[in-house]
């Protein structure tokens, strides 16, 4: 039985490199600014010319639940 359960999100540039990482839990949400008091961390910023991509992996799933789904809200402030 596992007793840890949530997402790891982690922003890694174009080559793999991890900018920032995080792990989401049931008491703690994510949120990354440079502004507010509810942040967890800092802001990250993007380059423009570039892709990047936010990778994300589950650290646990609560005894009980069968299904594999994952709901979460993304936003972006550019």
């Amino acid at each position: 039985m596992i007793e840890r359960a949530g997402t790891t999100f982690s922003l890694l540039d174009s080559t793999g490199v991890v900018l920032q990482t995080e792990t989401e839990t049931l008491d703690a949400d994510i949120y990354w600014s440079d502004t507010g008091s509810a942040r967890s961390m800092g802001a990250v910023s993007i380059p423009a010319d570039g892709r990047d991509y936010l990778q994300l992996r589950a650290t646990g799933q609560r005894a009980g639940v069968s299904s594999a789904g994952y709901r979460c809200g993304l936003h972006l402030a550019l």
